[in-house]
Order: structure tokens, then C-alpha cells, then sequence
């Protein structure tokens, strides 16, 4: 659980505009909280290491509102800034697709982005997802900004 908020930390110090969580509520949760966060009912948080240190993450959450039931919703995805553009991310996106696929749970997998996020979109184009729709959203960085809402469904 320490490396998984060492990164998730650094994610939201150096990159505040891609994420709806803010860094300074983030660094006072609790030990219990962090490792409730690793171990998601339902879920899975998948890292990527390199040499033995976590460089990349991305998490599946069980849908719990209407909007989402029965599907896994993808959030907080980060790959450190020099391991970007190596594979990392898909790598990581394959991993939570697959996961997600042979969970028999899941009709799909629920996710958004911040406008602007392009390795996030394109991520959601390259597997297929299909663009649901966009809302105005407050972010953490105090800025206002399209949010994009995309879902891919499984054939089963």
C-alpha cells in the first residue's frame, strides 16, 4: 500500500488537472484507507513496475449507481512522467481489459477523462470504447473543464 500512495501522491502533486481527487485531502487519509483503496470490493488496482519500483497504475471499481451498475468503472490511471510513451499504459489497459472480460460480473467498463487528457482518449479509442456523452465538471485544480464519459460493452 506505500508505493501504491507514494505514486498515487505524486500523480496528484505533479498532475492535479487530470484527476477529481486534490492532493491535500489525499495525504491525510489513514493507513486503513490506503489499504482499503488497494483492495477494492469487486475490483482490482493492477501496477506496472520497472527495476522494482511501481511506475504505473490504473484501477476497475464495481459500478455501484444505476448509471453504472453491472460495469467496471476505470479510474485513476498514471504512468510516471519518463515512463510515458513505452507501452506502460497500454500495457496496463490490456491487463484491466482482460481482467475485466473474464469477470463474469461485468457487462463492460465505464470510464472519463478530462478534456485535453489525450493519452487517455486515445487509450479509449485504440480498445473500442464508445464516447457517451461530456458534462461541465469542477476539477481539482480549481479549473473548469469538459469531462468525456465513454463505456465499452462486453459480446458475451
Amino acid at each position: 500500500w506505500q508505493v501504491y500512495k507514494e505514486l498515487r501522491l505524486k500523480a496528484l502533486k505533479e498532475n492535479p488537472s487530470f484527476f477529481m481527487k486534490k492532493y491535500f485531502d489525499e495525504v491525510s487519509k489513514s493507513k486503513k484507507a490506503w489499504q482499503e483503496e488497494i483492495s477494492p470490493d469487486g475490483g482490482i488496482v493492477i501496477g506496472a513496475f520497472y527495476e522494482g519500483s511501481l511506475i504505473g497504475v490504473t484501477s476497475l471499481l464495481k459500478g455501484q449507481s444505476p448509471a453504472t451498475k453491472g460495469y467496471a468503472i476505470s479510474t485513476g490511471s498514471y504512468v510516471e512522467n519518463e515512463h510515458r510513451k513505452s507501452g506502460v499504459f497500454k500495457a496496463l489497459a490490456e491487463t484491466a481489459i482482460s481482467w475485466a472480460e473474464e469477470n463474469k460480473a461485468f457487462k463492460g467498463i465505464v470510464g472519463s477523462h478530462r478534456d485535453g487528457n489525450l493519452p487517455i482518449e486515445s487509450v479509449m479509442k485504440l480498445y473500442g470504447f464508445e464516447l457517451t456523452g461530456k458534462q461541465m465538471v469542477d476539477w481539482a485544480d480549481g479549473k473548469k473543464a469538459y469531462e468525456f464519459m465513454y463505456k465499452k460493452s462486453f459480446k458475451r
